[in-house]
């Protein structure tokens, strides 16, 4: 008996995006963090970011960085000035660390 191969999952949507996630993506503005404790929850960092601005989503993924941390992103929604917001998520802390936050490279 031969096994069959599994066929490759598509990693990217080919085709237009469905119009639930263009919605999410316009008006909006994303920053990547790091330097947060193993143990932290997306819920906990969205009530922190919630203090700054309206969020619309945060997302840590299972990968590391270059360093072997842990790192996310944030997408708020676009009200205003993203240089502010910057500056305002630049002074958050998580317990005694202050959270490395920049613009994200890509939306």
């Amino acid at each position: 008996m031969t096994r069959r191969k599994k066929k490759p999952v598509a990693s990217r949507h080919r085709g237009p995006l469905p119009a639930i996630i263009l919605a999410r993506l316009v008006n909006s503005i994303s920053f990547y963090f790091s330097n947060f404790h193993e143990e932290t929850k997306s819920r906990e960092l969205y009530k922190i970011f919630g203090a700054c601005r309206k969020v619309k989503d945060v997302f840590i993924p299972m990968k590391r960085n270059k360093d072997g941390k842990r790192f996310g992103f944030v997408r708020f929604s676009d009200e205003g000035n993203g240089e502010e917001l910057l500056l305002k998520l630049k002074q958050l802390r998580l317990d005694s660390s202050k959270l490395n936050v920049n613009l994200s490279r890509f939306e």
